[in-house]
């Protein structure tokens, strides 16, 4: 009997995909970003001093699979967005 094994010795690093809704609280501007098997949700935060933007990494999150297609949806009645992955073995998460 053979057995696969796999383990990812580098984090991807790579943005296969990306987004912006409002997916943390209905009034901040998030970036969601796919790298492969990671997904990552920033926050794009406005500084008090100089009146720039920045990006704020708030959630990583490590997938058991690459990342196919990247969707966001607001439901009725929902202040929030919600996200859509689609992976190759699995269709809709």
């Amino acid at each position: 009997m053979s057995y696969a094994i796999f383990k990812q010795v580098l984090p991807p690093t790579g943005v296969e995909h990306c987004l912006r809704a409002s997916f943390t609280a209905a009034d901040v501007q998030n970036l969601i970003v796919a790298k492969t098997t990671v997904l990552e949700v920033y926050v794009l935060r406005r500084s008090a001093t100089t009146q720039d933007y920045c990006l704020e990494l708030v959630l990583s999150y490590s997938l058991f699979g690459s990342v196919e297609s990247l969707a966001a949806v607001r439901f009725p009645g929902h202040d929030r967005d919600s996200i859509m992955l689609s992976f190759k073995d699995a269709k809709v998460n």
